[in-house]
């Protein structure tokens, strides 16, 4: 038995998690801000 290759894959899922995890709300909170940043130049009378 290879505890330590067992650790690692479980180390590179943990990563690979991590990072579909901050991507989803990276991009999650940049659509957020443009919707309002978009709504808050309309209310100005602004259009893009």
């Amino acid at each position: 038995m290879n505890f330590n290759g067992e650790d690692q894959i479980s180390s590179k899922l943990r990563h690979s998690f991590m990072f579909c995890f901050l991507t989803y709300y990276l991009k999650k909170g940049v659509a957020v801000l443009n919707v309002s940043v978009t709504s808050g130049f309309r209310s100005r009378g602004l259009k893009f």
